[in-house]
């Protein structure tokens, strides 16, 4: 998400190239859809950060692991810098087997929680220009991700009816599911007043 918006943001700063419309590699995207780009990216990384905060007590991280660009190695996320350790250790014959390769592996799958944290936090202080985590810090990332959150349901919610006003949708399914979206805004709000 960051890496994409980032490309966004680099091409609206650039400026159209030929016309009005925008080109990325062998994309053509017009000027309206770039800026809802952006704003969709940033929607999904204010949500993140709100959710992160909700699961992590907000403690400054152990150490830099975690910091920097992750990887996914066939479903196992991890910093690139965790792999760079396992292939540095795989060709000095520290890792000189098998099983000490899925040890490792499994080490830093256990650590994950840990390796998250730690880039999330540098994501949060980043993102918001701030050096520390205080309580008006934190108090700005959850009404920035209940703000978030509220915009994204409504673009469900515009989506859903745009369905069923093609005729694709059941009017029971489209009740259904707006009243789900509801509940969704509503329990956010109670726990928003608790």
């Amino acid at each position: 998400m960051l890496r994409g918006k980032r490309i966004l943001q680099q091409l609206l700063d650039k400026g159209p190239n030929a016309g009005q419309d925008y080109k990325y590699h062998d994309y053509v995207i017009k000027p309206q859809w770039l800026e809802r780009g952006i704003q969709y990216y940033d929607l999904a990384l204010r949500i993140y950060m709100g959710a992160v905060l909700k699961r992590h007590r907000p403690t400054v991280p152990h150490s830099s692991r975690g910091e920097g660009n992750w990887i996914d190695l066939s479903g196992l996320l991890m910093p690139e810098s965790e792999m760079q350790l396992v292939t540095d250790d795989l060709l000095t014959g520290k890792l000189d087997s098998i099983s000490a390769l899925i040890y490792r592996f499994k080490a830093i799958n256990n650590d994950y929680n840990e390796l998250r944290w730690t880039w999330s936090y540098r994501l949060i202080l980043d993102y918001y220009g701030i050096n520390t985590l205080d309580d008006d810090a934190l108090d700005r990332v959850h009404a920035d991700y209940i703000d978030a959150r509220r915009q994204w349901i409504d673009l469900i919610r515009e989506d859903a009816m745009k369905e069923f006003a093609l005729g694709d949708v059941e009017r029971e399914v489209l009740d259904e599911f707006i009243h789900q979206l509801d509940r969704e805004v509503d329990f956010e709000d109670r726990r928003l007043y608790m």
